[in-house]
């Protein structure tokens, strides 16, 4: 099967269809490339899944970045009103309907991370991210 096409949201020609992974949805990336940068942004995303603390990026700990990272969390925690983040709901959404739609496109975004963890996911298995503590 072939990887979904990725939409900007701003782009007049995406379809009023796309499955969203903006911060209206429980896919968002809560760590904002405005306060962290795009590159750390992303990692942390990535970490949020995993919540790995060997291979955590340096920034997640930085005391400067403590009280931040503590409120994007809450607010990954928040965006479960949204939905399940069961990776397997995602990709039955994609297999319907393989349009992604987000801001960030053409630059690197979160996308990037939930399209390699789509790689690993088998339907019926929850690969749900580590439960918040």
């Amino acid at each position: 099967m072939n990887p979904p096409k990725l939409w900007n949201l701003r782009d007049p020609l995406c379809p009023p269809d796309v499955v969203r992974i903006d911060r209206r949805t429980q896919w968002a990336n809560p760590f904002r490339m405005s306060v962290f940068g795009r590159d750390a942004a992303i990692e942390m995303y990535r970490w949020l899944w995993f919540r790995d603390s060997a291979t955590a990026p340096f920034y997640v700990f930085h005391p400067n970045h403590k009280e931040k990272v503590a409120l994007a969390v809450q607010e990954w925690s928040k965006s479960l009103k949204y939905g399940s983040r069961d990776l397997s709901l995602l990709r039955r959404q994609l297999d319907a309907n393989p349009n992604v739609g987000c801001r960030c496109t053409p630059l690197p975004c979160h996308w990037n991370v939930l399209e390699g963890l789509l790689g690993y996911v088998k339907e019926g298995v929850t690969n749900g991210p580590a439960a918040d503590s």
